[in-house]
């Protein structure tokens, strides 16, 4: 009997340690698919998001609710499937989600269920999306700024819900939003830069169709003066035509520079996302390489 204790004892645990290990692989595809930004940017990082949730999580709705301070309300940044064309941007009143806001306030896991029998007019929109929900906090540097909402159609204790993977998303999902607006950001700063570049490029060419031209012809008719009139002109008149000169030679030298630094990182390619997990684990298994060579 105490051996058979064991034994059930050592599978359980075996059990639960796969089941865990099954669940590490799948929030590290799911980081990895989320976390590349394309060409669709934050729309198309929350919809992997909301899609993954509801897949993962066996939800039948994902919402990304984002608090908006100003309004006091919620904002639809993003939902599975065809509810986004729907839901996308929508403005939710704070009081539609009652789960939503404990799980924000206290930063933890919420759990509620049997909504559809709730009838007060500020939740029956909200009733219409699903009868139960799992409310997970999206955090950055230990703040909350939204919510992942998994909505189920059927009644769904907390004991139904796997909670670990939910948390474990969420983590991924607040790291992917917080990653793609830093990408945006940097975007969107890009862009400034290289207006400026192309209006100080612009300035620089009308400073030198302003400035190059005369400077130029100035300094060639003081060489022409000096050179038909050699003989005739005497040391200081010289001397002058030769600072004229080169004060002309200096004005094009001067608006060269302008022209020069104007042109400064025009040639640059953009910026492009890069997956810094990609990045890592190339390093590690480049580190592991090395490590295993001097071994041998």
């Amino acid at each position: 009997d105490e051996l058979g204790g064991l034994a059930e004892a050592y599978l359980s645990m075996a059990r639960r340690i796969e089941t865990h290990v099954r669940e590490l692989e799948t929030l590290n595809t799911i980081g990895q698919d989320i976390n590349t930004i394309g060409p669709d940017g934050l729309d198309g990082v929350l919809r992997r998001i909301t899609d993954r949730a509801v897949e993962f999580v066996q939800a039948d709705v994902c919402l990304v609710l984002l608090r908006n301070e100003r309004m006091w309300c919620w904002i639809v940044e993003a939902a599975s499937g065809d509810w986004n064309d729907s839901l996308k941007s929508a403005v939710m009143l704070w009081e539609e989600f009652p789960i939503s806001v404990e799980a924000y306030q206290s930063r933890e896991t919420a759990v509620g269920e049997h909504f559809r029998i709730d009838q007060r007019p500020q939740v029956v929109r909200r009733n219409l999306i699903g009868d139960s929900m799992l409310a997970v906090p999206l955090l950055s540097q230990g703040l909350p700024f939204g919510v992942l909402a998994l909505l189920s159609e059927r009644p769904r204790s907390s004991a139904e819900w796997n909670q670990r993977l939910a948390k474990g998303l969420a983590q991924e999902a607040a790291l992917a939003i917080s990653n793609a607006h830093l990408y945006e950001a940097a975007q969107q700063k890009q862009r400034g830069l290289q207006d400026r570049l192309r209006h100080l490029e612009s300035l620089a060419e009308t400073l030198a169709h302003d400035l190059k031209g005369p400077g130029e012809r100035m300094g060639e008719l003081a060489r022409l003066l000096s050179q038909n009139f050699s003989g005739q002109i005497d040391e200081r008149t010289a001397r002058w035509l030769t600072l004229i000169q080169e004060n002309g030679s200096d004005i094009v030298q001067r608006v060269e520079g302008i022209l020069s630094v104007a042109r400064v990182g025009a040639g640059h390619g953009t910026v492009t996302a890069v997956d810094p997990r990609l990045v890592l684990d190339e390093v590690l298994k480049i580190e592991a390489a090395v490590r295993q060579q001097a071994r041998e």
